[in-house]
């Protein structure tokens, strides 16, 4: 396992604070991406001052762009040296994701929000499943 620097919310309405983590194995659908810049939008603020529920030592910042530094053993989409854009993850086999509107994807909070994985790996490193990337 490997580890990196993250910026997490120590508790809602608390202070943010620079820590080191380890991550988790990356999955066969995942790509694990090198975070150059990320954004802060109204999702994580609701999540940082408890509008939406969020655990403690969550690492927010779900948008951004970086390179690709390993790709699990399904990713066909991206490789290792790629630079990509990410979005929001969706399942692509719910009638919404079907129909061509993932952002109404069944799974979406669970697949998108804090506390979706373990490692909290929303920061510098993060994984993607593999539709994310751009």
């Amino acid at each position: 396992m490997s580890r990196t620097t993250a910026l997490v919310l120590s508790e809602v309405n608390g202070p943010f604070e620079l820590r080191d983590i380890k991550l988790d194995a990356l999955l066969p659908d995942e790509a694990l991406i090198e975070i150059h810049a990320t954004g802060i939008c109204h999702t994580d603020i609701s999540f940082a001052n408890g509008t939406m529920p969020c655990e403690d030592g969550a690492v927010l910042g779900h948008e951004g762009g970086g390179v690709v530094l390993q790709v699990g053993s399904n990713v066909t989409t991206v490789a290792p040296g790629d630079k990509v854009l990410m979005s929001f993850s969706h399942c692509e086999t719910c009638g919404p994701c079907q129909s061509g509107h993932p952002a109404y994807c069944y799974d979406f909070n669970q697949r998108n929000f804090p506390g979706s994985r373990s490692d909290g790996t929303r920061a510098l490193l993060r994984r993607r499943r593999r539709q994310a990337p751009v």
